[in-house]
């Protein structure tokens, strides 16, 4: 019965550090500033860009050269430039980023904002619900 009881304490821990990993992380993206927005709010914003908005496919280079949204600029997330590379955005600009799956692009946008982008839209989902949003393709 003593073992039992152990065991049950011992799982009770782990799901507390769980829950604590997950609520942090959550909190870590909410508190980041972006905004997460759906394909049909990106496609509305897409209609109405401006030279002050830049669209980033945070996909893989292989993946962008096969379909890519018109207008928009590869920046691999999992690419060693990543990082140097948005140290040199232009902080006034607003920034749309997408990649295939939303945890990638809620990485992304996190990573914009903390290096000091002041307006950065993050588009939930996946590439085929993006590209089915009715957003210009080439």
């Amino acid at each position: 019965m003593g073992h039992l009881h152990i065991l049950n304490l011992v799982m009770d821990v782990i799901i507390i550090i769980l829950v604590v990993i997950l609520a942090k992380d959550y909190w870590k993206h909410k508190k980041a500033g972006y905004k997460l927005i759906t394909p049909e709010e990106f496609k509305s914003l897409y209609n109405s860009l401006d030279k002050n908005t830049e669209i980033l496919d945070l996909r893989t280079p292989q993946q962008f050269s096969k379909e890519k949204v018109f207008k928009s600029r590869n920046l691999y997330i999992g690419g060693m430039d990543f990082k140097n590379g948005i140290k040199n955005f232009d902080k006034r600009k607003s920034y749309i980023v997408f990649a295939d799956k939303t945890n990638i692009t809620k990485q992304g946008a996190y990573l914009l904002k903390k290096e000091g982008m002041s307006n950065v839209y993050g588009v939930k989902g996946t590439w085929d619900k993006i590209k089915g949003s009715g957003v210009t393709l080439k």
